[in-house]
């Protein structure tokens, strides 16, 4: 299985860039893999997506992955620190492009859409 999070950034500093332009989206890959919930899962604030902090079973390297969550509320669906879920992950992939030097960077982001419990602790 691939479960690896991308984060690929060129050496220009964005912070100096006034503005981006040319965003494209690109969903290409769609896993169901079971992971368990490593930080606690707060209420979502704003517009913005919630996210959650996982490991996922099986990995040897023990690594925690930042899981967007868009169309779903891991608040309210009671996702916990420790629970293990199976979550079914899609890949968003945005490519920024400077206008000013035309350089492409790269984000490869963990989104999730569905989420099945498998273990919940006891409350």
């Amino acid at each position: 299985m691939i479960y690896h999070y991308f984060f690929y950034k060129t050496d220009t500093d964005y912070s100096k860039v006034n503005f981006i332009i040319d965003i494209k989206h690109i969903y290409i890959c769609k896993m169901k893999l079971q992971a368990i919930i490593r930080e606690t899962v707060e209420p979502k604030q704003g517009d913005l997506p919630q996210s959650i902090i996982v490991e996922f079973v099986g990995d040897k390297q023990k690594q925690h992955f930042e899981v967007l969550f868009y169309d779903f509320d891991p608040y309210q669906h009671k996702i916990r620190k420790w629970d293990t879920w199976e979550l079914t992950i899609k890949w968003k992939s945005d490519i920024f492009i400077d206008p000013k030097t035309q350089v492409k960077s790269y984000f490869t982001y963990l989104v999730c859409t569905k989420a099945i419990p498998v273990y919940q602790m006891q409350k």
